[in-house]
């Protein structure tokens, strides 16, 4: 796995998430397996867009911005001064949450690799490194998840749902590609460059923050259903994942209602290897990994 990728770019990473005006906007992976998966192209409208900077605060005027992505990984100003006072709130109310959490689950230093966290705060390590092994679809995964993704998968067949892996390992440059293809598809909408880099950074991650670069993350869908949308929450296979992903180390990465913590709309189909006994134990306590990991400095 190529390593570094100018990390310490992303070590100033402003936090871009608001809770206001998120579920407004629809996920897109911009994957494909075969043109089976079909993607949203869905997004804010231009006065859906400046009434959720307007809440959110992150709109200074009607700025315009030129040039590339990466000139604005250290934005600061109102935004980062915003995001402060959110965050203040968001870990008083973890912190209420975490003291009433029975049994904290706290990993072997030999398990710590399952519980890497990487969001816009925390940009993938400049030394991380991991043996890749190929599944279906052409697809690879870290080696250590293969055997829990087999039995997962082998699990639900029995229960009569069928999962398919669309999306898996993305290395950094393919990320960068879809990041830099959700930029255009916004400013080809009218939208100022820093709009359309805070507004797509919600949908398709920026890259050396993006868990698929792990090696860890996984989109499923069904054939029945080859849609990245909330619509998948709603099937057969949604349920049966949401339920028992955590049996085998997996969770529900961004879950509804806590996108003010992740930083990344709903995504059903979006699951993340961090071992069997953090999976119970995030799920049954309702929590994301932001949570778990900043509860593990109270415990």
């Amino acid at each position: 796995m190529k390593q570094g990728h100018s990390i310490i770019l992303f070590i100033h990473i402003i936090i871009l998430t608001t809770v206001f005006g998120l579920q407004n906007v629809k996920a897109e992976s911009d994957i494909s397996v075969n043109n089976q998966v079909t993607v949203s192209e869905e997004g804010f409208s231009s006065e859906e867009l400046g009434k959720f900077l307007e809440r959110s605060g992150n709109r200074k005027g009607n700025e315009k911005v030129n040039g590339n992505w990466r000139d604005y990984l250290t934005v600061s100003g109102n935004v980062s001064e915003n995001a402060d006072s959110k965050k203040s709130t968001i870990s008083e109310n973890k912190a209420d949450d975490i003291e009433e959490a029975p049994d904290y689950y706290i990993p072997k230093k030999e398990d710590e690799w399952k519980l890497i966290l990487v969001n816009k705060q925390n940009p993938i390590p400049a030394d991380y490194d991991a043996e890749l092994v190929d599944i279906k679809n052409g697809a690879k995964i870290r080696r250590e998840i293969a055997v829990p993704l087999a039995d997962m998968m082998e699990a639900a067949e029995e229960d009569g749902i069928k999962l398919t892996v669309c999306s898996a390992y993305r290395d950094h440059e393919y990320q960068e590609r879809l990041f830099d293809k959700k930029i255009r598809t916004y400013t080809g909408k009218g939208m100022s460059y820093l709009d359309a880099f805070r507004i797509g950074s919600y949908s398709v991650i920026i890259p050396g923050t993006s868990e698929h670069e792990l090696g860890m993350a996984l989109d499923i869908v069904t054939p029945g259903y080859m849609v990245l949308d909330d619509g998948f929450a709603k099937t057969a296979a949604g349920k049966w994942l949401k339920k028992n992903c955590s049996r085998f180390g997996f969770i529900l990465r961004y879950p509804k209602g806590k996108e003010y913590i992740t930083g990344i709309v709903f995504e059903p189909w979006h699951f993340r290897y961090v071992g069997e006994e953090a999976a119970e134990f995030i799920t049954e306590n309702g929590m994301t990994l932001e949570e778990y990991i900043d509860g593990l400095d109270y415990n």
